[in-house]
């Protein structure tokens, strides 16, 4: 099996068991751009959003329309005077110094990739051009609760969750620094600019691991696994 074929039947498959609405995202750090993308300006909540429904973007420094996610993306560097914008411009802290505090305790945990690559590619799954680093989806909570119990089906590790932060970095900057799987609610700023729906969430699960949730579909009632007959009861009482 190639990897545009395994690719394909991975999304397809996902979505079938877990009734996504919106195609898993693939995303990949490259020193080139897809062929096939579109280089409009967006912002990292927009092209999310823009690639589960079909469109495959080359995200870089001329066509990110967010400073903040220039940064977390490693684009570009951090803008100046941040801890003033989300005091008195998106209103998120309620000092410069809790600014300060979230922005260092934000580069401790997953410090920006800065110079890892020229674009972000972000793409459906089933689309992706190169091989991604990490696969997003946008799910209610039912379907991320089902993604994580299939993730730790064979490890039995549950993720090192960070819910929140800028949506960007939750979503793309911490799971590609640690290797971690997340969930996470995103920002209020970034959901309501981007219209995200009030039941949406992201769980972004590093590349290499897709392929336990893939497998463990068969073997666990998370995927499609018959359950047994003590199970049963319990849902009927």
């Amino acid at each position: 099996m190639n990897f545009s074929e395994g690719q394909e039947i991975y999304s397809r498959r996902l979505k079938e068991v877990l009734g996504l609405e919106k195609s898993p995202v693939a995303i990949t750090f490259s020193k080139k751009p897809a062929n096939k993308a579109n280089t409009e300006r967006y912002r990292v909540c927009g092209a999310i959003q823009a690639a589960a429904s079909g469109s495959i973007i080359n995200l870089s420094k001329e066509n990110s329309s967010c400073r903040g996610g220039t940064t977390y993306l490693g684009l570009g560097p951090q803008r100046e005077r941040v801890e003033e914008f989300l005091v008195y411009g998106e209103k998120l802290s309620c000092s410069l110094a809790t600014a300060r505090r979230a922005i260092t305790y934000i580069n401790k945990k997953a410090p920006p990739p800065l110079g890892l690559a020229e674009y972000v590619v972000f793409s459906p799954l089933e689309k992706a051009e190169l091989e991604p680093d990490l696969v997003l989806f946008l799910c209610n909570p039912e379907q991320a609760c089902r993604l994580i119990t299939l993730a730790r089906y064979r490890e039995g590790v549950l993720p090192q969750n960070e819910f929140g932060g800028a949506l960007c970095w939750s979503t793309i900057t911490y799971p590609l620094i640690t290797g971690n799987i997340n969930v996470s609610l995103g920002d209020h700023v970034a959901r309501e600019i981007e219209h995200w729906k009030p039941e949406e969430l992201a769980v972004t699960v590093p590349a290499h691991k897709l392929h336990q949730i893939v497998e463990s579909i068969d073997y666990s009632t998370a995927g499609v696994a018959e359950p047994s007959k003590e199970y049963e009861e319990l849902l009927e009482e």
